[in-house]
């Protein structure tokens, strides 16, 4: 898990380095999404790309004090440095409440502190912001099952699923949990 985080904080320093402004009011988003739902298969090689287009478009933010603290923040996580990487992305909410990513990253390192509940509370503001964010929706996922919620860890697998039908890590989320809750897979 720890090493798929630090591949996709790779993916979004490299891409926070483009200089398009963006969040989760774009309206590239609802192309990209539909472009997602479209492909044939779960492994179409296209949907890597499109997901980082949208990963992108998520975090880039039209100001730079906003960017230089995203960049403290996953360069805190990126070292296992958490609580310099929570006061930088709490920092970002401060300047942006309405910056849903800057809640996904603070939600993400809560999870990698094993601190569910509270990673839970940022995953829902990321959701009223950007219902179809799937990261938060996998992460809430991730956070229900570590808490042994396992029926609520599956619903939100699933829903992940349905916004991104591409995830194959979740995929194989809501296969070992609905074996484990006796339901056919």
């Amino acid at each position: 898990m720890r090493s798929s985080i630090i591949a996709l904080l790779a993916v979004l320093s490299l891409a926070a380095s483009l200089p398009l402004p963006a969040d989760q009011d774009d309206p590239r988003l609802d192309d990209l999404f539909e472009e997602l739902q479209q492909l044939d298969t779960r492994r179409d090689q296209r949907a890597g790309a499109i997901q980082a287009q949208i990963w992108h478009i998520w975090y880039l933010h039209d100001d730079a004090e906003v960017n230089e603290a995203m960049e403290r923040g996953l360069k805190a996580l990126a070292q296992d440095r958490h609580e310099d990487a929570v006061a930088a992305f709490s920092r970002v909410i401060e300047l942006d409440p309405g910056f849903a990513e800057a809640w996904n990253r603070r939600a993400t390192t809560y999870y990698v502190m094993d601190r569910y509940e509270e990673s839970l509370s940022d995953i829902e503001r990321v959701l009223e912001l950007e219902p179809r964010h799937f990261g938060a929706l996998a992460g809430r996922g991730l956070c229900l099952k570590a808490l042994d919620r396992k029926r609520e860890a599956l619903q939100a697998f699933e829903s992940a699923l349905d916004v991104n039908p591409h995830m194959e890590g979740v995929y194989l989320e809501i296969i070992r949990l609905r074996s484990e809750l006796g339901q056919a897979v």
